[in-house]
């Protein structure tokens, strides 16, 4: 049995946060996938997100260290890492940092030639990530120390600002 996304509406602006709409994954004995369907343009913005996110940490990591270094410190609250069961390591989980576990979704993406759906097991993180991170990076409640780190950017051919980053929510259909 196979489960389209098709029907299921494209990431969508409610007013307070973004709406990313999925539908689980259902393998083709009808059991459950641990992934999840969203409309690729869905996972695309996702993407973009985490990556203008990274872009801007690594572009200030030098300059600020000690306020950009706790997005490279393990966090408690992420799965750990499987990454380190390469054949050239001690075949041992690690912890994840906010980075290591957004680069891992971002090199999985783009390794599987950005085939690669999100699990059901991602969403709880990835929500928070961009939830109480991104969003606050971007729009100047991030650091106490410099709170315009973070720049939304400007669109040069509408002559307007970017919007701001806005929170997610996912939602099932």
């Amino acid at each position: 049995m196979s489960v389209s996304y098709l029907d299921i509406p494209l990431h969508e602006d409610q007013g307070k946060f973004i709406q990313i709409p999925f539908r689980e994954k259902v393998l083709n004995n009808s059991k459950a996938s641990k992934y999840i369907y969203t409309h690729a343009e869905t996972t695309d913005f996702i993407i973009e997100g985490l990556q203008r996110f990274c872009a801007e940490i690594q572009q200030m990591d030098q300059a600020f260290p000690d306020i950009t270094s706790y997005v490279y410190n393990p966090d408690g609250n992420l799965p750990l890492s499987g990454e380190f069961k390469h054949n050239m390591t001690d075949k041992r989980k690690a912890p994840n940092s906010i980075m290591s576990y957004i680069g891992g979704i971002v090199s999985n993406y783009y390794r599987t030639g950005k085939t690669q759906d999100f699990s059901k097991s991602q969403i709880k993180h990835l929500e928070n990530i961009w939830n109480n991170t991104i969003v606050p990076a971007f729009n100047n409640d991030w650091s106490s120390v410099n709170p315009k780190l973070f720049e939304n950017g400007f669109n040069y051919k509408t002559n307007t600002a970017n919007e701001p980053i806005k929170p997610i929510r996912f939602r099932r259909y």
